[in-house]
């Protein structure tokens, strides 16, 4: 394994670990109601089990890679966390609403 392939694959795990609880706030937020809070609950402990599985196997698998995975995976995911707290900022701030037209 490269650092450049280390890199690439915890950011798609990142990536895709944080997929389940954003989907799950963002169909909250779209659709006007509360969410669901088993859903909810369920989502963020996949989330967690399956990052967690992943850095585990890594760490047995590539130890000398685990770092830059590690970094990668985290920034990915904060990344992307960050990334739906401002649509969801903008979207509760009254500016990304789609009701079919373009503004």
């Amino acid at each position: 394994m490269t650092a450049l392939i280390a890199a690439l694959s915890g950011m798609l795990c990142g990536g895709a670990g944080c997929a389940l609880p954003a989907r799950c706030c963002e169909r909250a937020v779209r659709e006007g109601r509360h969410a669901m809070m088993g859903r909810a609950a369920a989502s963020l402990l996949g989330s967690f089990a399956a990052l967690t599985a992943v850095l585990a196997i890594v760490r047995a698998a590539a130890p000398g890679w685990f770092t830059i995975f590690a970094l990668s995976l985290a920034a990915a995911f904060i990344l992307a966390w960050s990334l739906e707290a401002a649509r969801i900022c903008r979207f509760l701030n009254g500016s990304d609403h789609h009701d079919g037209k373009e503004a």
